[in-house]
C-alpha cells in the first residue's frame, strides 16, 4: 500500500500513530494525520503556512490528553479509522491527477482537506485553508530537488554493517555452547539453492547473536559446505535498512545478518516496515544475497500477517531459552572475557549462582541473558569495592556478591533476597513466577518471586483469602 509514498510521506504516517497514541486514541483519526504531516515535513509546512507560529496555532485547535489519561503503548499497533483511510485513497487520486508518480505530504493534506466532514478538514478552513486554494499551491510549488547521496555517504555492507568473520579470526567472538541442532539447521539453510535465508526467532536473550557469531566462527574455521567457506558473515541492526544506505545490504560475497528485521512489524503501521519491504525483497528475490533474520515469536505473527511477500523469503530456525545446566556451561565459557575485561575472578560456582539467582528474581527475562547481566553487576560493584581498598591483587567474585548484585538490581533488601534464595520447592514457584510474569508488565515486577515463593508453600485455603482480597480490591478501585 505504502510503496508509492515518499520518505516524508510514510514518516507522516509514523507520527501520526504517534500523536493517535499520546491522545489515547485506538484509531488514528484525521487530526492525527494532519499533526502527523506537520511534524514530517516542517520545510513543506513552513512554506505553505508562511510561519512556525501559524503551524502551532493550528495544533493548538485540537484536543490535548488529559494530565491523567492513560496513554496507548507506541509500540502497539494502532488501525486507521474509515475517514482516515478515505484520505489515503483520495491522497493517491490527487497525486495521479497531477501526474505524479510518488505520493507525498502535499497529496495527503490534500485527502485531509477532500474528507469534508472531518475535523482535520474544518480546521483547515476555519485557517483559511480550502481545497481550491491547497491544490493551487501544490500546482504552483517549486520542484524539490531530489537528494543526492555522495557515494563515500552511501555506504557498503563493510562499512555499517560489522565483520563477524574478521572478528572471529581476531579472537573477539566468545566460543558458542551447545546450540548443535541450531547452527546445523542454519547452515543447511543457507546452503540451499532457493529460501536460503534463515530467520532466527527466540524471546529477548536467548542466544540468537552467539549463533550467529557461532557461525561466522565455524566459517572462519572452514567447517561448513563449500558453498558457504568463501562467505563472509556481517550483521547489522534493522535500522540501517532506510534510505539512503538501502544499497548496502546488496553484497553478494556476505551473509548479512539483519538483527530486529522480524521485529519491525510489532512497531505499528508506518514507514519502518515497509521500508524494509521495498530495500529487501526484490533483492530477495533475485537472490542477490544470503540473508540471516532475527526477531521474537510476537514478531514473526505480525510479520507473517503484514509484510507475507518479505517472510515468505525466509526458513524459520527457532531458538529455544536453554535450561538452566546448558546456562551454567554458556557462562562458564563467557566466564574469561568478563574476567579479562573486569580484572576479576570468579570463584567456583559463582556463575551456577547467577544463573539460579536469574531465575528466582529475574522470571520475567530469559537465559542466559538475565544471568549474564548478574555476572557483569557481580563483577563490577566488586572491582569497584577492591578500587576503594586499593589492592593490587585481582578481587574474587562469589555467589554473595551475586545476591548483593540482585538486591542492587531489583531495589529489595539483601536479607530479603538471601530468604528467598533459600526457599525450599523451587522449581514449584520458579513455574509460578513465569506464568505470573506473563501476565504482568515487566517493568516494576520484581515483586513477583517473593509472591510465587508465598504461593508455593501456602494452603489453598490462604491462596483464596488472597484472590477475595484481591477482588475486593480492584472492586472498589472501580467504584
Amino acid at each position: 500500500m505504502y510503496e508509492r509514498y515518499t520518505e516524508h510521506a510514510r514518516q507522516s504516517l509514523f507520527f501520526a500513530r504517534y500523536e493517535a497514541a499520546q491522545l489515547s486514541s485506538s484509531h488514528i483519526q484525521s487530526h492525527h494525520l494532519l499533526l502527523g504531516l506537520l511534524r514530517a515535513d516542517t520545510e513543506w509546512a513552513r512554506r505553505l503556512f508562511a510561519s512556525h507560529a501559524k503551524i502551532e496555532a493550528l495544533r493548538e485547535r485540537f484536543p490535548k490528553p488529559a494530565a491523567d489519561a492513560p496513554r496507548e503503548s507506541t509500540s502497539v499497533d494502532v488501525p486507521l479509522d474509515a475517514e482516515s483511510k478515505r484520505i489515503l485513497s483520495f491522497a493517491a487520486e490527487e497525486a495521479g491527477q497531477l501526474g505524479h508518480k510518488h505520493i507525498g505530504v502535499e497529496h495527503l493534506l490534500l485527502g485531509v482537506a477532500r474528507e469534508e466532514g472531518s475535523v482535520a478538514a474544518k480546521v483547515l478552513r476555519e485557517a483559511g485553508f480550502t481545497l481550491v486554494r491547497l491544490r493551487e499551491e501544490v500546482r504552483h510549488a517549486p520542484p524539490r530537488p531530489r537528494p543526492v547521496v555522495p557515494p563515500a555517504e552511501a555506504g557498503t555492507a563493510a562499512e555499517i554493517a560489522r565483520d563477524l568473520t574478521a572478528a572471529a579470526g581476531n579472537g573477539e567472538l566468545a566460543p558458542l555452547v551447545g546450540r548443535e541442532r541450531e547452527l546445523e539447521r542454519m547452515i543447511q539453510i543457507l546452503s540451499r539453492r532457493t529460501k536460503n535465508n534463515p530467520v532466527l526467532i527466540g524471546e529477548p536473550g536467548v542466544g540468537k547473536s552467539a549463533l550467529v557469531d557461532g557461525l561466522a566462527q565455524r566459517i572462519g574455521a572452514g567447517d561448513v559446505p563449500e558453498i558457504l567457506v568463501e562467505l563472509k558473515v556481517a550483521t547489522m541492526d534493522a535500522s540501517a535498512l532506510v534510505a539512503p544506505r538501502r544499497g548496502a545490504v546488496a553484497d553478494a560475497a556476505a551473509i548479512i545478518c539483519i538483527e530486529g528485521l522480524f521485529d519491525l512489524a510489532t512497531y505499528g503501521p508506518g514507514w519502518p516496515l515497509v521500508e524494509a519491504i521495498h530495500t529487501l525483497e526484490p533483492r530477495l528475490a533475485r537472490q542477490e544475497f544470503r540473508c540471516i533474520a532475527t526477531g521474537t515469536p510476537a514478531g514473526l505473527r505480525q510479520t507473517l500477517d503484514k509484510a507475507g511477500r518479505l517472510a515468505r523469503h525466509f526458513e524459520v530456525v527457532e531458538v529455544a531459552e536453554p535450561d538452566e545446566e546448558e546456562a551454567i556451561r554458556i557462562l562458564a565459557a563467557l566466564q574469561p572475557q568478563y574476567e579479562r575485561f573486569h580484572g576479576v575472578v570468579y570463584n567456583e560456582g559463582t556463575t551456577a549462582a547467577a544463573v539460579r539467582a536469574s531465575g528466582r528474581f529475574l522470571a520475567h527475562r530469559f537465559l542466559p541473558d538475565r544471568a549474564i547481566d548478574l555476572i557483569d553487576e557481580a563483577a563490577v560493584q566488586v572491582k569497584l569495592r577492591w578500587e576503594k581498598a586499593d589492592e593490587a591483587a585481582a578481587p574474587h567474585v562469589t555467589a554473595e556478591d551475586v545476591a548483593e548484585a540482585v538486591a542492587a538490581r531489583t531495589g529489595l533488601p539483601l536479607a530479603e533476597v538471601k530468604a528467598v534464595w533459600q526457599q525450599p520447592r523451587v522449581a514449584e514457584w520458579q513455574c509460578l513466577a513465569r506464568e505470573l510474569a506473563a501476565h504482568i508488565p515487566a517493568e516494576g515486577n520484581e515483586w513477583l518471586p517473593f509472591l510465587a515463593a508465598w504461593l508455593a508453600r501456602s494452603s489453598a485455603e490462604a491462596v483464596e483469602k488472597l484472590a477475595d482480597a484481591i477482588r475486593a480490591a480492584k472492586a472498589r478501585g472501580s467504584e
